[in-house]
């Protein structure tokens, strides 16, 4: 067996040498680059010139061939992606949205179509309306332009200065005080606490305020039917009422100078004014127990008066006696 390996090994050597000068191996150079975000990738593959192998010089004995082969790889790959994703969380509701073509809008219609600022209809270009063409806003009280009705304008909410917010110059009786207004009640009730003169009510003011005041003639006489104090004059107010009252002395004494009725005492008026009549029975007959001179009658007259009304009874007797009497004293005295 070692003799057959020995007549053999040269030729087998031969035949592998020739086997291996007929491949070429050549070097491979791969260039890539990579990204890693999963998009574009560029990949370069280069290949170099065979490689040839050296032959091996066989001089009998056993020789040994080498063949190199050099592979370089180079993976480079590059990729570029963007990718933006937007999640949004919320309830979807349906587009119920129509959408229909009209005809362009009219001004005057009454509505305010695209393109107008407002639409009054048979209103345009009238005083606080919209402007013709519907484009503006006609004049309106507050836009600080005096227009149409306005008495004045000051572009202002303000209601207590010279123009009030309706555009109306300030004036007693417009519900608003201003400045030499004492009240400003909006009416024009004299019988209330503001008069319509804009001034407070008070007594003298020739209104009489109800509930509060009897009666104002507006004067400072306090000799007539209302005083000053604006209450009606009667007998007793201490104030005599001219035409009316001849006294007044503000008591109920009917002794004094002054009686009931605010007049002045007399004899005859059936009230004893004290310190000045001895009686007075309110009456015209002067030979009863008072004289209309208000004194007690002479004792005379008063048993002559007694005697003509008794005439039958006691009364005659006790009536004749004081009369005979009286003639005997004359004769006596004769």
């Amino acid at each position: 067996m070692t003799g057959w390996n020995r007549g053999i090994a040269p030729w087998a050597l031969g035949l592998w040498v020739v086997a291996g000068c007929g491949d070429d191996v050549g070097t491979t150079d791969t260039t890539g680059e990579v990204s890693a975000s999963g998009g574009e990738t560029t990949s370069t593959t280069t290949s170099g010139e065979p490689t040839t192998g050296v032959p091996t010089t066989t001089t009998g004995a056993p020789t040994t061939s080498t063949s190199e082969a050099t592979t370089t790889t180079t993976t480079d790959t590059t990729t570029t992606s963007t990718s933006e994703a937007t999640t949004t969380t919320g309830t979807t509701e349906p587009d119920t949205t129509s959408t229909s073509t009209t005809d362009p809008g009219l001004c005057g219609n009454g509505a305010v179509d695209d393109g107008e600022v407002c639409d009054d209809g048979v209103n345009d270009g009238a005083y606080d309306g919209c402007q013709p063409g519907c484009g503006a806003l006609g004049p309106f009280c507050g836009d600080g332009e005096q227009n149409g009705p306005e008495g004045c304008d000051d572009g202002n909410e303000v209601d207590d200065d010279a123009c009030n917010n309706d555009c109306a110059p300030a004036t007693c009786g417009d519900g608003e005080l201003q400045r030499g207004e004492e009240c400003d009640d909006g009416n024009m009730d004299e019988t209330d606490d503001c008069l319509a003169t804009c001034k407070s009510a008070s007594c003298g003011d020739g209104s009489v305020q109800a509930g509060v005041e009897a009666c104002d003639d507006g004067n400072d006489l306090d000799t007539d039917a209302c005083l000053n104090a604006c209450k009606v004059a009667v007998c007793g107010d201490s104030i005599v009422q001219e035409g009316v009252e001849a006294c007044d002395d503000g008591d109920d004494d009917d002794t004094d100078a002054c009686v009931a009725g605010c007049k002045e005492a007399a004899c005859g008026d059936g009230h004893v004014q004290a310190g000045v009549e001895t009686c007075d029975d309110g009456n015209d007959v002067d030979n009863d127990g008072c004289s209309n001179a208000c004194v007690p009658p002479p004792v005379d007259v008063l048993f002559t008066s007694a005697a003509r009304r008794s005439r039958t009874g006691p009364a005659r007797r006790s009536a004749t006696r004081p009369t005979a009497t009286v003639t005997s004293c004359r004769a006596r005295s004769r």
